[in-house]
């Protein structure tokens, strides 16, 4: 899926919308970006995405009206158990987040592959099924039965009742069902 227009460019990842100005976003161009504001709201309504990542690379310059969207977007991906994140903010645009105290509320990543990250980890929760993507366990599933801040405390279904492995985040992939669909993965470290 992708959705653009002078204005603005959006693409999936996933179950992410990655929405990304092509520039600065003033009283000028407001409209266009609102017009594709209100399809990504549609499509999270719509079940077709459960996060939006604003990658602000392209852009120095965000105002109030934009910052209005912004809310809209998130009390949308809220709604639907899902975050915005913000990320590639330049530094007139996170000290606009930072005075306006959007900041708290809204999780400021320095790359989209951090974002994409803190999306995985601000999501995963106890009963969250996971899958090993790296080491000698790679391929197996299993059920987080605890969280310690990077850390994962996973029961395997391994066919060996019981066994329980402690993983980083960075090691494992989200699985949403069947068939597995997974978020978006990182390197092996074990």
């Amino acid at each position: 899926m992708e959705l653009s227009n002078r204005t603005c460019h959006v693409q999936q990842d996933e179950d992410a919308l990655v929405v990304i100005p092509q520039r600065d976003i003033g009283e000028f161009n407001y409209k266009e970006f609102e017009e594709v504001a209100g399809r990504v709201v549609e499509m999270l309504n719509n079940g077709e995405a459960k996060h939006v990542i604003v990658d602000l690379q392209h852009t120095d310059y965000v105002g109030s009206q934009t910052l209005g969207l912004f809310a809209q977007l998130d009390k949308t991906t809220r709604r639907n158990n899902g975050r915005l994140v913000i990320c590639s903010a330049s530094k007139h645009e996170a000290e606009v987040f930072k005075v306006s105290n959007l900041d708290r509320g809204w999780p400021i990543c320095p790359s989209r592959e951090d974002a994409t990250v803190l999306i995985r980890q601000l999501t995963t929760r106890v009963g969250s099924r996971v899958q090993v993507m790296c080491g000698s366990l790679e391929g197996v599933a299993g059920e987080v039965i605890a969280i310690r801040g990077d850390r994962l405390l996973v029961a395997l279904d391994s066919g060996s009742p019981g066994v329980f492995v402690e993983l980083h985040r960075s090691v494992t992939e989200i699985i949403h069902g069947s068939p597995k669909t997974t978020s978006a993965g990182k390197t092996c470290r074990d």
